[in-house]
């Protein structure tokens, strides 16, 4: 599946309170042509996947929230705390903000998230993956009832 940035015009789809109006074929969505049938998928959708695949890795105790980044996720900048993406010429670029649990290795725990990620996302939405950058904001330790 790729993704026909030929009819960025034809559709605009409402705006949601807080977010861009989504656009198919530009950079607030990507859309896919099939015969009459189109199939357009938000960029929170992609930051979702995002997420959902990095939290599925052990050693991931959370995706990173700072209150800026809440503040900012509130007021529409970023629409999955943690995850931030930039999408340009049918690729997608993600960076996530993560906190590891204590015993992990870091980078270990850095690269099964980077290809958790990439596989998810490419699979799901058929969408080319330019590059996954891992921030590690910080560490939790091990809590024992």
């Amino acid at each position: 599946m790729s993704f026909d940035a030929d009819r960025a015009s034809e559709r605009r789809l409402p705006a949601e309170p807080g977010h861009d109006t989504l656009t198919s074929g530009t950079a607030d969505g990507r859309t896919k042509a099939h015969g009459a049938d189109r199939i357009i998928v938000h960029p929170r959708v992609l930051a979702t996947i995002a997420a959902l695949a990095a939290l599925s890795v052990p050693g991931v105790a959370r995706l990173c929230s700072h209150r800026l980044r809440l503040l900012a996720y509130w007021i529409g900048l970023h629409r999955v705390p943690g995850v931030q993406l930039q999408l340009s010429d049918g690729a997608v670029s993600l960076d996530l903000h993560l906190v590891v649990n204590t015993g992990f290795s870091l980078l270990e725990v850095s690269r099964q998230v980077q290809a958790a990620v990439e596989r998810a996302v490419s699979q799901m939405t058929d969408t080319e993956v330019r590059q996954v950058n891992i921030y590690v904001d910080g560490v939790r330790a091990a809590t024992y009832a």
